[in-house]
């Protein structure tokens, strides 16, 4: 299902490049150390009935990642607890298609 979101078959690799760019954009300088997945994504799905069968397309999706993040920013290191969220909407055509991402930082600890 994570492939519906079309960014390819290596998820640890897109997950942590958009995370460090939202790091860096957040914060210019910040660096991504280390990335760990917290527990398995939660994936989220809504559909539309077809009337005319019992089948469904399916409209939405969503994949929530909780995230462990070890980053440096303006020489301090920090522990942040994060979700990155990507949402696909319009699925039911391609020309409609639209992916967002969202960056939550829960909780922020600094390393001494």
């Amino acid at each position: 299902m994570i492939a519906w979101l079309g960014l390819g078959d290596d998820i640890a690799s897109f997950v942590s490049q958009d995370v460090s760019e939202e790091l860096i954009r957040q914060q210019p300088g910040s660096r991504l150390i280390q990335l760990h997945l917290c527990a398995e994504p939660v994936v989220e799905t809504r559909a539309l009935k077809n009337e005319d069968t019992s089948l469904a397309t399916v409209t939405a999706f969503k994949a929530d990642f909780p995230l462990q993040a070890r980053v440096t920013m303006g020489g301090q290191s920090w522990l942040l607890d994060v979700n990155a969220i990507y949402r696909m909407e319009g699925m039911a055509a391609q020309e409609t298609r639209q992916l967002t991402f969202d960056f939550n930082v829960n909780n922020a600890q600094e390393i001494r």
